[in-house]
């Protein structure tokens, strides 16, 4: 609200854009809850680390050889292992 940075108090390092927008992704609460479970439980990330990773590791490694993807981010690699399999 425009009202609110009248009393902010980091309008001096502000922008002087007329307006200002604050993103959030849209499944910014799902990302929070489970960033709220990894504190609570350390130990689910080295679980899966221990579970997942190897056998997921292990199938690159067979279907492409060198154990890498040659596109980057997701979908990219969502792509090139639907490709494969």
């Amino acid at each position: 609200n425009v009202s609110d940075c009248a009393a902010c108090l980091l309008k001096s390092q502000c922008t002087g854009a007329q307006r200002h927008y604050v993103s959030r992704h849209a499944h910014e609460e799902a990302f929070e809850r489970m960033e709220q479970r990894m504190l609570a439980h350390p130990q689910m990330m080295a679980n899966r680390r221990s579970i997942v990773e190897h056998p997921f590791g292990n199938l690159k490694q067979w279907l492409f050889g060198n154990g890498r993807f040659l596109l980057r981010q997701l979908e990219g690699a969502k792509a090139e292992m639907a490709l494969a399999v």
